[in-house]
């Protein structure tokens, strides 16, 4: 990138005298509470702007001048949203004020969801869905369609509206964030529910796949038998669980419940499963880093990631003019803050307040 004529200014203010404190900063790190003025204790308030053709870089240090490594100190970077163009902005504090600032990457790069339709195992039963405890959906209903953004274990569990089913048991799906997992289903007639048949979902490989069934004291398998025969003798309803596996990998494993003819049970099944991508997203905020130093000269700082870090408001905005460098633009910004904050070992640490900066203008 190319500098444009003013690439980069940098001021001090203001200097350690007595009276009014100009900017302050109160905030808890790690449990204990701060308070940091810029002209108390020998605090120096180092406003930094460095512009280029396409992003401005704003850098506020309050330090004691020529001791990096002394604490506690505080720094804060904003950079500028990824769509600025710095050579149209016409007024610096109308446009700080109009940013949204985020402490997460302002760009996420192409990622792959997993799209997941289910349905109670029969045609008829409507109820509430449920992922991991949560609530899916308020309205009663029989199939149902999630989208998954991330790896993980997702449990689907479903609560039949009326009482007329036998409530099933939950249905477990490991997603690895790149491929369609493994999964089975079983079918049954409800006029002859003794005979259960396993169905395989894509990623098996028949020729090679193995079932085990496991019901009350009794475990079939594993063989290459998709069906298991339940003894009559045994009462209904029953727990019956499969496990499935087969030579390249896939695996599933679930239970269901058997009820007796005619009556019936939400034993989920899954429907289908497909990947779609998701293109990359640009957010259109600026992106914030913070680092406090602390007592011990140790830096503390945010890491912006794909993860949300916390939170982070521009409270007010106003313009303010250093005494000692009159003509020179500088702005006063103070923000709310609460995040994560992390040393050289990546030991975490809670930090939030009110942070009050000045900012040098382009």
């Amino acid at each position: 990138m190319a500098l444009v004529a003013v690439s980069c200014k940098k001021d001090s203010l203001p200097e350690a005298t007595e009276g009014a404190v100009a900017f302050q900063s109160e905030f808890q790190f790690d449990g204990a509470d701060y308070t940091l003025a810029a002209g108390v204790n020998g605090l120096v308030m180092q406003p930094t702007v460095l512009a280029t053709d396409s992003t401005v870089t704003f850098t506020t240090v309050l330090a004691q001048p020529g001791c990096p490594d002394c604490g506690p100190a505080l720094e804060w970077t904003i950079q500028s949203p990824p769509n600025l163009n710095p050579a149209t902005v016409n007024n610096w504090i109308e446009e700080l004020d109009s940013w949204d600032y985020l402490l997460l990457e302002t760009t996420q790069p192409e990622s792959t969801h997993l799209v997941v339709n289910l349905s109670p195992g029969n045609d008829f039963s409507t109820g509430t869905w449920f992922l991991n405890g949560e609530p899916l959906n308020q309205t009663p209903q029989n199939s149902i369609e999630v989208e998954l953004e991330s790896a993980g274990a997702y449990s689907f569990s479903f609560v039949p509206e009326d009482g007329s089913c036998t409530e099933g048991l939950e249905r477990t799906l490991i997603f690895d964030g790149e491929n369609i997992p493994c999964f089975a289903n079983t079918e049954s007639n409800p006029d002859f529910p003794w005979l259960v048949t396993a169905t395989l979902g894509p990623g098996f490989d028949p020729d090679s796949t193995l079932y085990m069934w496991s019901y009350a004291d009794i475990i079939q398998g594993p063989n290459s038998d998709p069906t298991v025969f339940i003894d009559s003798l045994i009462p209904l309803p029953l727990e019956v669980c499969l496990e499935v596996s087969e030579s390249t990998g896939c695996s599933d494993n679930f239970c269901l419940v058997v009820t007796e003819p005619n009556d019936c049970a939400t034993n989920i099944a899954i429907q289908s499963a497909e990947l779609i991508t998701i293109p990359p997203v640009t957010f259109d905020g600026a992106l914030v880093q913070v680092t406090f130093t602390d007592e011990n000269g140790q830096p503390h700082t945010s890491e912006p990631s794909l993860l949300d870090q916390g939170t982070v408001q521009l409270l007010s905005i106003e313009p303010y003019e250093e005494p000692t460098q009159p003509g020179i633009p500088f702005a006063r910004l103070t923000f709310q803050l609460t995040t994560t904050l992390y040393d050289p070992t990546a030991a975490s640490r809670e930090f939030s307040g009110l942070v009050e900066i000045a900012c040098a203008l382009p």
